[in-house]
């Protein structure tokens, strides 16, 4: 009884907090849409938002639910009924999608751009974006422009 009480005030503090960080501007987290109130929406938001920001740094499960104060499995239930996706799998879609949009909007190498969005290997990057758009990085390329 006690451990749940912890995590609901837990819960209610990380709230408070947010609210505070949004109203006095302090905050990191890019924040144009309204909080849901529904609180599995909220959580599924407030990773949403943090992963939208920080996809190129290296964001655990594990990390996001340190950092919001919530178990990881209750945070991957909740991406799963909101997003149908798991936490790392729209984290993935976030990388790709910058990706994209840097492989036809600049001349950066694919290394260049496989460290931006957060991927150590060029290679490694390379064949993730392939199996996520079907194409390799060059002929994405060749293609859009």
């Amino acid at each position: 009884k006690s451990i749940l009480w912890e995590n609901e005030a837990l819960s209610i503090i990380n709230e408070l907090l947010i609210l505070i960080l949004r109203v006095t501007k302090l905050n990191n987290i890019h924040t144009e849409e309204n909080m849901p109130t529904k609180h599995s929406n909220k959580i599924v938001w407030l990773a949403k938002q943090y992963k939208e920001q920080y996809y190129a740094e290296n964001i655990t499960l594990d990390m996001l639910a340190e950092k919001f104060f919530f178990n990881k499995f209750y945070l991957e239930r909740c991406f799963k009924q909101v997003l149908d996706c798991t936490p790392l799998q729209y984290l993935k879609q976030v990388r790709m999608e910058r990706a994209k949009n840097l492989l036809i909007s600049t001349d950066f190498s694919i290394s260049e751009i496989a460290m931006q969005v957060g991927y150590s290997s060029a290679s490694h990057f390379a064949c993730i974006f392939q199996k996520y758009t079907g194409q390799t990085p060059s002929d994405y390329i060749k293609n859009k422009r």
